[in-house]
């Protein structure tokens, strides 16, 4: 396949490393791009046409219209890169119906991105992923399509390097602009039983260091870190911490129930964000998440961020939350969406269990091999997976709905 040529080859530029971001539009995508800009050159996919035209012409960022759905348009859109970076999470629809889980949608776009990082000759991945408990036999369907996430891009054969992170509170942040919210328009409060569960969140400046430390030095290559910024706290410590910033004086009251589809509704009535990201991060809300000890950590915790400021960065000037990178654009591509028409359905089924003897199998046929599940993830190799995408169904059908 041809490498496209790239707009700053002729320039001082070309000299700079080559990057592909999948997810350069979003809170940490954004930042990256801009905190790094004198050190690579990027690549950034998107999906929408609104994203890629309001941001043509950076002089460090190359924009390109790319479906991830799409394994030779994601091929073809990382020609030329030495690094990939992955920072889709599929909890935001993507078509005007959709008939999959977002776990099953982020299995196949990290399939997808995992096999044209390998064909178009990528050096290194780096996903950006989350903080998983100790124990992992309960996990919410959130962090296991995380880890699942972290597992087929590993099996692509490249060095994967996954940064584990807590709630990643900074300007625009999806999970910050809610917990501002809350704050800034209750009085008072109650506080369920899933408040006392424990989390360690990060300020999204410590984790672009994270990046640059990653990107620029191969020997952090291939290894997993979790990323500790702030103390170990409660969600409900956080709560508090986040309306003595602000400056709030909120009554907290106490509720010895989990009450958690209670707590769906009042947060996204409350926060104005959707159902869609609110349910699998509250049902995410009984593990208890801490940062494992490593070197990574250790380099970063002396510069980390303390929360208040973290929080006091995330605020503008009436007390409210900075908007989202794509706040402006998500209406654009609501309109796109309906206007496509466009059906996603994704199945992930099974195979039936089976015992194949060599009698069984005259002149010498090999059986595919059957997939194994556990606790509703899929443990497999590329190479399997790529025989058993019949029984995954991907219909991009325009239709009238």
């Amino acid at each position: 396949m041809r490498i496209r040529p790239h707009p700053w080859q002729n320039s001082p530029r070309a000299s700079l490393p080559l990057v592909a971001v999948a997810g350069g539009s979003g809170f940490v995508g954004s930042r990256l791009r801009e905190h790094l800009s004198e050190q690579f050159n990027w690549i950034a996919l998107t999906r929408s046409q609104a994203v890629s035209s309001k941001n043509c012409g950076t002089d460090h960022t190359e924009w390109r219209h790319c479906d991830v759905f799409s394994l030779p348009q994601v091929e073809a859109a990382i020609q030329g890169a030495h690094t990939g970076i992955y920072l889709i999470h599929s909890m935001l629809p993507s078509s005007r119906l959709v008939q999959a889980s977002f776990a099953d949608m982020d299995a196949l776009l990290a399939d997808n991105f995992a096999r044209a990082a390998k064909a178009a000759g990528l050096k290194h991945i780096i996903f950006l992923g989350g903080l998983i408990p100790e124990d992992k036999s309960a996990l919410s369907s959130h962090l296991r399509s995380r880890l699942e996430v972290e597992k087929i891009l590993r099996q692509s054969g490249l060095p994967v390097t996954v940064l584990r992170a807590g709630l990643i509170v900074g300007p625009g942040g999806s999970s910050t602009g809610m917990l501002i919210r809350l704050v800034h328009r209750l009085p008072v409060m109650l506080l369920p039983k899933w408040t006392t569960t424990l989390t360690q969140s990060i300020d999204v400046r410590d984790v672009l260091r994270a990046f640059s430390i990653v990107l620029t030095d191969s020997k952090w290559w291939g290894q997993t870190y979790d990323l500790a910024g702030h103390p170990v706290m409660s969600y409900g410590e956080m709560i508090r911490r986040t309306a003595n910033e602000m400056g709030k004086n909120t009554r907290f009251i106490h509720w010895p129930f989990y009450s958690i589809k209670p707590s769906r509704l009042w947060v996204r009535y409350l926060s104005g964000v959707s159902s869609d990201l609110v349910n699998p991060l509250l049902e995410s809300l009984t593990h208890n998440l801490h940062a494992e000890v490593n070197p990574l950590g250790q380099k970063l915790a002396p510069d980390c961020i303390a929360f208040g400021e973290s929080i006091r960065s995330a605020l503008d000037d009436q007390g409210r939350p900075i908007a989202n990178p794509r706040s402006l654009i998500f209406p654009i591509d609501r309109k796109t969406i309906r206007a496509e028409k466009r059906v996603r359905s994704v199945q992930r089924l099974p195979l039936p269990r089976y015992t194949v003897t060599p009698q069984a199998c005259p002149g010498g046929f090999t059986p595919i091999p059957r997939p194994t599940f556990t606790s509703g993830s899929c443990a497999h190799s590329l190479a399997t997976w790529s025989k058993w995408t019949a029984a995954i169904s991907l219909n991009l059908a325009r239709r009238a709905l």
